[in-house]
């Protein structure tokens, strides 16, 4: 996510993500991704902000990225699970 997030960050997310678990992220976060189509900046955003990453610290740590990415992961099976 951070060699994304710092190199390709317009890369689209659906082109490494599953679109249901982007779809998670926009339903938990809509107004930091609010285009169609994501890019990885976009998702990014979401798992730092999950993560607990503060904007003015520079970019988000792998620390930050894993404790995001894993909540997102938990949130993700909780709404399979409740078949929202």
């Amino acid at each position: 996510l951070r060699t994304y997030d710092r190199h390709q960050p317009d890369l689209p997310a659906d082109t490494h993500f599953d679109p249901e678990l982007i779809e998670c992220a926009r339903r938990l976060h809509p107004k930091l991704m609010p285009s169609e189509r994501p890019t990885m900046k976009e998702l990014i955003g979401v798992v730092a902000r999950m993560g607990g990453h503060i904007k003015q610290n520079g970019p988000p740590g792998w620390q930050v990225l894993y404790r995001g990415f894993v909540d997102l992961l938990h949130n993700f099976q909780l709404l399979q699970q409740l078949g929202i």
